[in-house]
């Protein structure tokens, strides 16, 4: 049982097709692959209903139906700087994610009380410590007496308080109800796609780029694509561990075939290489050279109140130990991710860095927006429609934004107030 995903909050236009909202800024290149399509590739049926974990009711259905065995959570809010860019959006960030949790764990209590929860936690939680990372938790001697606690944790933004507040809570949880759970601390993924998603482009979904939930791979890939710098925040020392999007499948594969014990509370740190920003500006600047881009780098103020040099050393050795094969990050990869922005994304891109270009997006959009009236009442519709009005509302506030100097990103908007690395 899938709880949720972490990306329903981002506006699409539920046709497949990419949604831009600048106001809101968010540009993301999404669509949820219908589940017809999904059947007649794979032979099955897999039903995908929406409703939101707040909705409590829903749940309780949900787990009385499946009587799972495992439930993976990833339905949370997913971005460090979206919770730190307002009030607003830092209250929804912590009610969403903490609430919503609290919720699942309540269900599975009542309703399925064998169930393996598989939370998607995340390597933030820790934050940059002068001493080695574990795994979770951490073993100290203090005025003569020896126990093992749960690691340290120091959150850098709202959403990652928010992942602590779930830690805490699972952890709770287990030792109050026996409910067993594996916490998947996930480092930073990059990748657009698993053995299962080639199977059809309908099934790649998404690319985020942008400061607020893009990473800063993804961003130095389709800034060498588009012929843009790539913007190394402030030193460039800032390190984090990183994992391809396959690994992340079948950690979460690993986690349920070997489920926790019951009452158990454990933590897997889920990723496979550590690098720095500059390690990966001069990744993405040789992958670029050996398929004739000429790559270039420039350092930029850092918008994040990070420390830009530090010590960084996680252990990950349990997921490894259950099997993990990591996948890592070489040549073949990034030219293959270049290849794939180049083919797929740039147009996009251009769409938005580039007036003329972005008018005819626009055009587009208002196109389908004037589609047939019978289909006014359609929700994709009204957020279709939505969508096209703020871009259009926004068109000489972008305008301003492109010509101010150190205020535009890649994809043609002023940065959040903390454009996000991980």
């Amino acid at each position: 049982m899938h709880c949720g995903t972490d990306t329903w909050h981002t506006e699409h236009d539920g046709q497949g097709d990419p949604a831009v909202c600048w106001r809101c800024q968010v540009r993301v290149l999404f669509r949820v692959p219908p589940s017809a399509a999904i059947s007649s590739l794979f032979g099955a049926d897999f039903p995908l209903p929406t409703h939101h974990h707040s909705d409590y009711e829903f749940l309780s259905a949900a787990f009385t139906e499946f009587s799972p065995t495992a439930a993976v959570h990833f339905g949370e809010q997913r971005s460090a700087p979206y919770s730190m860019i307002d009030r607003s959006k830092s209250i929804f960030t912590q009610a969403n994610n903490v609430l919503g949790t609290i919720n699942v764990l309540y269900a599975i209590k009542e309703f399925a009380p064998q169930c393996h929860l598989v939370k998607l936690g995340t390597m933030g939680e820790y934050g940059t410590p002068n001493i080695d990372i574990e795994e979770g938790f951490i073993t100290i001697t203090h005025n003569g007496r020896t126990d093992t606690l749960p690691y340290p944790k120091q959150g850098g933004s709202f959403y990652h308080l928010s992942k602590i507040h779930d830690s805490h809570n699972i952890h709770f949880a287990c030792k109050a109800w026996g409910i067993r759970c594996t916490d998947l601390n996930q480092g930073v993924v990059y990748g657009v796609a698993t053995p299962e998603t080639i199977a059809d482009p309908v099934l790649i979904n998404r690319l985020d780029y942008d400061g607020v939930f893009g990473t800063a791979l993804n961003r130095f890939v389709i800034q060498a694509a588009v012929g843009h710098p790539l913007t190394v925040y402030g030193k460039g020392g800032q390190t984090r561990g990183f994992l391809d999007i396959r690994d992340t499948v079948r950690c979460v594969q690993l986690a349920i075939d070997s489920p926790a014990n019951v009452g158990e509370f454990r933590v897997f740190n889920q990723f496979t290489e550590q690098f720095s920003v500059n390690d990966l500006a001069r990744l993405v600047t040789e992958a670029g050279a050996k398929v004739g881009l000429k790559v270039t780098s420039k350092s930029v103020p850092n918008p994040r109140t990070e420390m830009e040099e530090h010590y960084y050393n996680a252990k990950h050795s349990k997921l490894e130990g259950l099997g993990l094969v990591p996948h890592l990050l070489g040549d073949a990869l990034l030219d293959s991710l270049l290849k794939c922005v180049q083919q797929r994304y740039t147009v996009h891109v251009s769409a938005c860095t580039d007036p003329l270009l972005r008018a005819s997006f626009l055009a587009q959009l208002r196109h389908q927006v004037q589609g047939p009236r019978e289909h006014e009442g359609d929700p994709a519709r009204r957020r279709l429609e939505g969508c096209w009005k703020r871009n259009r509302q926004d068109t000489q506030e972008q305008d301003r934004a492109l010509k101010a100097p150190g205020g535009v990103c890649v994809s043609g908007r002023r940065c959040a107030r903390q454009p996000g690395f991980c």
